[in-house]
């Protein structure tokens, strides 16, 4: 009965990150499913999870949930427009920030800055966890962290 108690109280600590994580990337009910699959493979094989790192070990799963997700919409799409003459209109992108001027600073960046920063800014993780989450190292992390940093800076002093 601890094991499980332990691991309810895990769930508690990852779900919120997780959850926001999730909403920033995706639509509400992706993201609603994309928080259920990462749960339910915590739940499944908690000793898959790292020590000390259970946060960023969640939202990493929850990104290549996502990302699989995404593949088999676009698999899905691509059939569709076989068949009908209009494609469907795409989802819209996820509401980062109701500042504009933040918005568009965000978008300038490229992609891989942009994660390393949110993750570290909006998910407050430690350089290390993110590193973990993108799968490079911690100093990769740091570098992309610093870059995303510096180029938000001088876009939002254009602004």
């Amino acid at each position: 009965m601890s094991a499980t108690r332990d691991l309810e109280e895990l769930i508690d600590r990852v779900y919120e990150p997780t959850r926001r994580y999730a909403l920033r990337r995706a639509s509400p009910d992706e993201a609603e499913d994309a928080v259920g699959e990462t749960m339910l493979l915590l739940w499944q094989q908690p000793e898959r999870i790292p020590e000390g790192s259970e946060v960023g070990w969640a939202i990493g799963i929850c990104r290549k949930v996502l990302a699989n997700m995404r593949r088999k919409r676009l698999r899905r799409e691509s059939l569709l427009d076989r068949f009908v003459t209009q494609l469907l209109p795409a989802a819209p992108a996820p509401v980062i920030s109701r500042e504009p001027e933040i918005t568009a600073a965000l978008s300038a960046l490229p992609e891989r800055d942009r994660e390393a920063l949110l993750l570290s800014v909006w998910d407050e993780l430690p350089t290390r966890e993110v590193g973990k989450v993108l799968g490079v190292s911690a100093n990769a992390a740091a570098i992309r962290i610093h870059r995303a940093k510096r180029r938000m800076r001088e876009l939002l002093k254009e602004s």
